[in-house]
């Protein structure tokens, strides 16, 4: 009766310690990045210290990462589309453990700043995780001018110094369809002059 009470007991612990694992990859709060918060009146505590993987480089790992679209400075409307193209890093999907050096995946950071190599990048509002291992994702951005960051990581979410980032702003719907049926109108105005020329 005891034996099997104690195994129970073992089994309950490791089941609700093997759920906090997994739920703290996917946990949104302040305190996210693997770890259970010990003090919740230190939310920032938790990422207060990188997430050392012996076998992994982060500040100075080989590769590249750069936006492909958009453009720095360039002017978008919605949904706003981000390709990537990556260098010497192959794309997987995340993991929950034993991440590999050479391979992680993407992120969209916007107006966050990019992460320190070797911390954990957060699940908050404005880090986007491309966490299938893609090199393209679609956003809808409220209007304004955003900094973005691109920034790569591995596996659990610990991030490479691999980074680019640039600057765009997103128009209103309403401005950019005026500019399209401004020029729409001249195009029509300038064929029709020059089919009426032909007529004549």
């Amino acid at each position: 009766m005891t034996r099997t009470t104690t195994r129970r007991r073992y089994l309950a612990v490791s089941g609700s310690l093997g759920l906090t694992a997994v739920a703290g990859c996917a946990d949104s709060g302040p305190g996210s990045g693997g770890m259970e918060d010990e003090d919740e009146s230190n939310p920032d505590d938790a990422n207060s210290d990188p997430e050392t993987v012996d076998e992994i480089d982060h500040e100075n790992p080989e590769g590249s990462v750069e936006f492909v679209q958009p453009e720095d400075g360039a002017e978008v409307t919605n949904p706003v589309a981000f390709e990537a193209e990556v260098e010497g890093l192959e794309l997987e999907p995340a993991e929950e453990e034993d991440p590999e050096d050479g391979t992680g995946h993407l992120h969209v950071i916007v107006d966050q700043g990019c992460v320190e190599p070797g911390y954990v990048i957060p699940q908050d509002e404005g880090y986007h995780h491309l966490g299938d291992g893609e090199s393209e994702i679609e956003l809808d951005l409220e209007p304004g001018e955003y900094d973005l960051c691109l920034q790569a990581s591995d596996g659990i979410h610990n991030a490479y110094g691999l980074t680019d980032e640039s600057t765009i702003e997103v128009l209103e719907e309403d401005d950019s369809e005026s500019e399209n049926e401004s020029e729409n109108e001249s195009a029509d105005d300038e064929n029709g002059d020059t089919n009426g020329n032909d007529t004549e």
